[in-house]
């Protein structure tokens, strides 16, 4: 299973590389040093040992972290936060779970029995949601009081990895232009824009008269602005141009294949930038570091896929010995029965909100999973855990049916010399910031796939 992982998100595909700069020499040299300084590589998980969670940006690592690892670990064994920097002296061990947006060269700095596990996601959502995220957050920024007072003691996501980059750089992108905007004089009698409620009902704003309104009359229809496209509007850069962009090269492009390397700007490694030049310039380089990769990533305790949270979850926590069953994780999926509270109901508070167990007729071969022997919950809680599975695997059905049209819409545009990514891939889209716009989000994915063939991810 996690060769076939590795295997779809690692496969290299063709590159056009820039013309050489750096001697094949030079870079065999680099080579040496960059394999004198990996001393150290992930060791198996024994429920004993650092386990180090290496969390690639947008992958939903916060989740993956925060609702496995964090509440599978006793408060205690629990590293200092690290996503800002490092908070422990590693020679006087005193926690036995680290998450951090550093990249694989940290390992070096701990334990030398430390074991790593990782999330990957596709390289084209991981773009797109890096993207929409970075200005989300700068444009929050932009609208904060006068007096706001950076909280003492608490790391912001302007400090961390890669956002303490990308952030600013949108936030001085966008700045002037809503300035421009704002400054624009309203005339009579105004336009009317799309607007929605918190529960998306849809009403319409005229910023002139200061009105809203449920429906609109034939001629205000004639004034109805149409919505901004989320990826080229004159508010921020557009898409087409930021991926072309220096710093998104840096930080995003190839980001995961960099990440695991530990060949990010953010390595621990001083000639990590020397390093990533020789694999853009040099295909052999490319490829022996691709198979390094590979071959380190086969060591990690476990490796998830976004796009397949629910295995990845319940593969890890085999992989690391987590029971599901415990008390930190609601003692069971009991919690799915009402997942939209964020906590576990307790077996009458399921039956007053509408929940019913399945009867003995609705079984399936999955009943051996939730057997009644469990003793410290009622014998039916386990049939209302199996209900909301199958609750769950019914959304599933409708997320690949809607995956399926877009694998056949995206079939004609694969380029033999370009990256395939997602050709037949099954990845629901739900980018928070875009949900209702996924035929342009299809369109924009095509130009990124037309435009950049990433080194690391393929399907």
């Amino acid at each position: 299973m996690r060769r076939l992982v590795l295997a779809a998100l690692f496969l290299a595909t063709s590159l056009s590389f820039a013309s050489t700069s750096t001697s094949s020499a030079d870079c065999k040299a680099l080579l040496k040093e960059f394999y004198q300084f990996n001393v150290k590589e992930a060791a198996p998980y024994t429920g004993d040992n650092l386990l180090y969670f290496l969390h690639i940006p947008r992958t939903a690592g916060r989740t993956f972290h925060s609702c496995l690892l964090r509440p599978g670990t006793p408060g205690r064994k629990r590293c200092p936060k690290a996503y800002d920097h490092l908070r422990i002296d590693f020679s006087v061990p005193q926690c036995y779970l680290l998450s951090s947006h550093d990249d694989f060269s940290v390992v070096e700095r701990l334990p030398a029995n430390t074991a790593v596990v990782s999330q990957l996601r596709d390289p084209i959502d991981r773009f797109l949601s890096s993207y929409e995220f970075a200005i989300e957050v700068a444009a929050r920024q932009l609208r904060r009081s006068k007096t706001y007072v950076k909280p003492k003691n608490r790391v912001v996501t302007d400090d961390v990895w890669p956002w303490s980059f990308l952030i600013p750089y949108f936030a001085d992108d966008i700045k002037p232009k809503v300035t421009a905007a704002r400054a624009q004089p309203l005339e009579a009698p105004g336009v009317w824009s799309e607007q929605r409620t918190d529960d998306g009902k849809i009403y319409y704003w005229n910023k002139y008269l200061n009105t809203s309104k449920w429906t609109l009359n034939d001629d205000e229809k004639q004034r109805l602005v149409p919505n901004l496209d989320p990826y080229d509007n004159q508010l921020f850069v557009p898409l087409k141009d930021f991926m072309k962009q220096p710093i998104a090269h840096e930080l995003l492009h190839n980001g995961e294949f960099m990440q695991v390397l530990g060949l990010t700007n953010y390595s621990h490694w001083e000639k990590a930038a020397d390093m990533r030049r020789c694999i853009y310039e040099q295909k052999s380089v490319a490829d022996e570091l691709l198979q390094f990769a590979l071959r380190r990533i086969e060591r990690f305790a476990h490796v998830g896929a976004t796009d397949k949270l629910y295995d990845s979850v319940e593969s890890a926590a085999a992989s690391l010995q987590l029971s599901l069953d415990d008390l930190g994780y609601g003692a069971g999926e009991a919690s799915s029965a009402n997942i939209e509270k964020a906590r576990t109901l307790t077996w009458e508070e399921a039956m007053k909100a509408g929940e019913r167990p399945m009867s003995p007729a609705d079984s399936t071969d999955d009943s051996s999973m939730y057997g009644t022997e469990a003793p410290t919950d009622p014998a039916d809680i386990h049939q209302l855990a199996m209900d909301a599975r199958r609750k769950r695997e019914d959304v599933s059905e409708r997320q690949k049916a809607w995956n399926h049209a877009v694998q056949v819409r995206a079939a004609p545009i694969v380029h033999n010399t370009l990256c395939t990514i997602c050709a037949a891939a099954e990845v629901f889209i739900s980018h928070h910031a875009c949900s209702c716009l996924r035929a342009i989000q299809q369109l924009r994915r095509q130009l990124l796939r037309e435009s950049f063939a990433p080194t690391d991810l393929h399907h």
